[in-house]
């Protein structure tokens, strides 16, 4: 039954001080507030007292019908909101989806701009401060600029993409191994190449959960710093060791296929290429890396479950090398590599360590970067601007590639042949998020001009070569 709180004046009274509750039409009961009586009377101003109650009913009666269409009006509003929105968000998914990523042409005028100053990477809104490549990391990786993403500083790590990747190569085998954070997943995986019976091992794990990312330290590229990770199928750790004359860096595994352990050894002296990369216009977005040579490796990879014999490493027959690469990407991104490692005989007759990085694709044409380089005892040989017959205008992996500067018979010219002996594809499809990758092994040979003008020629040399079209 409706109550109705009225306070009305008690003639017989001096003041305000009743609180009248109608029950009924003819009757109601009221308190006093100074002492409590309890009285029952025919209501005087019945009549007074249900106009009150009829307007104050009149009221909410109004006030409701107002609020409903208030509501209905906004629910009106967001379905008409709803139906230009999500046709919106549908086709623009399907618009990414069907953009393909494309390389940047090489640029064949690019010139040499040598990084020599120490110092921050990024200035406070996340742009370079300075790019070009160098022959140590000398730039501090200053993550804290990060740019933000989607206007959100929480965010920028959603578009930073990093890794360490470790590679050994002998007569036998090539091992890569890789650890990854891409910003929303990480991934484990290794990789192993048999040369003579040409058969590619590989375990890979994918890591989701946001609460068990792979962290990856910020100063892997000048040997500092430790990753590890644990599952009931894998577990691995690098122990970075820097040193006054060698750093180090220690290498475990044991997977549900492979088990290694060993040591990979870097003069400290001995030079790196190291890309300092911009793939934007206001250089925000961009690429750090550090790519190192000529590393000695001591250890040995076991297989389990099998009767393949174990990959033994010693200095004298097995190469080292590593690709430490930290950057906020552009969602499309496609790039070439060719990553190759073995021994010469120099002009002197001398047994020698060799490494040969070449790779293009992701820089701007006006900045002035290119990795393409070539080590010999640890010391950097630069080489001109190289392009190949197959990438990217072939789909013919299995055909013998060319690799050639425009200038030949001068410093940093190069006239190379690439001899393809396994092809090994991967695609990742999660529709906004998609991954290309095809690594080829093979066998380079060739000549370069080094820095002294010296014609050195190479042959035999185990390597890979990398193409990656991704959207991510």
């Amino acid at each position: 039954m409706t109550y109705l709180f009225i306070i009305i004046k008690i003639l017989t009274l001096e003041k305000y001080r009743s609180i009248f509750i109608c029950k009924s039409l003819d009757t109601f009961q009221y308190l006093d507030l100074n002492s409590i009586y309890i009285r029952q009377t025919q209501i005087v101003q019945l009549n007074h007292l249900l106009l009150l109650n009829k307007k104050f009913q009149q009221k909410k009666t109004n006030r409701k019908r107002k609020k409903m269409s208030k509501q209905n009006q906004a629910k009106g509003q967001s379905i008409s909101l709803s139906k230009i929105i999500l046709p919106m968000i549908v086709a623009g998914a399907i618009f990414v989806y069907l953009q393909q990523p494309t390389p940047n042409p090489v640029n064949l005028n690019a010139t040499h701009d040598l990084v020599t100053k120490k110092g921050e990477l990024l200035d406070s809104t996340g742009k370079l401060i300075e790019f070009g490549y160098a022959k140590k990391p000398v730039k501090e990786l200053n993550e804290e600029n990060l740019r933000p993403f989607l206007g959100l500083k929480a965010l920028s790590r959603l578009r930073y993409k990093g890794w360490d990747f470790f590679a050994t190569t002998n007569e036998e085998a090539q091992v890569l191994i890789i650890l990854a954070n891409i910003g929303y997943a990480s991934s484990v995986q290794i990789q192993i190449f048999l040369h003579k019976t040409k058969e590619e091992l590989i375990f890979k794990e994918d890591i989701y959960n946001p609460l068990k990312q792979i962290t990856l330290p910020r100063t892997s590229n000048i040997f500092q710093g430790q990753i590890s990770y644990s599952s009931p199928r894998v577990s691995i750790s690098v122990q970075y060791e820097p040193g006054k004359v060698v750093n180090k860096i220690h290498v475990r595994f044991n997977s549900t296929q492979f088990e290694g352990d060993f040591t990979m050894s870097k003069v400290v002296d001995n030079d790196e290429i190291v890309m300092i990369t911009p793939f934007s216009e206001d250089h925000r977005n961009f690429f750090y890396d550090t790519k190192t040579y000529c590393m000695d490796v001591e250890g040995k990879v076991e297989f389990k479950n099998s009767k393949l014999t174990p990959l033994i490493f010693s200095p004298s027959t097995t190469q080292g090398g590593r690709d430490i690469g930290r950057g906020v990407w552009n969602y499309l991104t496609q790039w070439f590599w060719a990553h190759a490692k073995g021994y010469i005989t120099g002009t002197d007759g001398i047994r020698k360590t060799f490494g040969m990085n070449l790779g293009n694709g992701i820089e701007l044409p006006n900045s002035n970067t290119y990795e393409d380089s070539i080590f010999i005892d640890g010391k950097m040989h630069k080489l001109h601007p190289v392009i190949t017959n197959i990438y990217p205008k072939k789909k013919d992996f299995s055909k013998t590639w060319t690799f050639i500067t425009q200038k030949q018979d001068v410093p940093g010219s190069l006239n190379a042949q690439f001899s393809p002996m396994y092809k090994s594809s991967k695609h990742e499809n999660k529709f906004v998020i998609d991954i290309k990758f095809e690594q080829i092994y093979g066998v380079f040979s060739g000549f370069f001009i080094d820095n002294d003008g010296n014609k050195i020629n190479f042959s035999q040399i185990y390597g890979f070569c990398e193409h990656h079209r991704a959207k991510w």
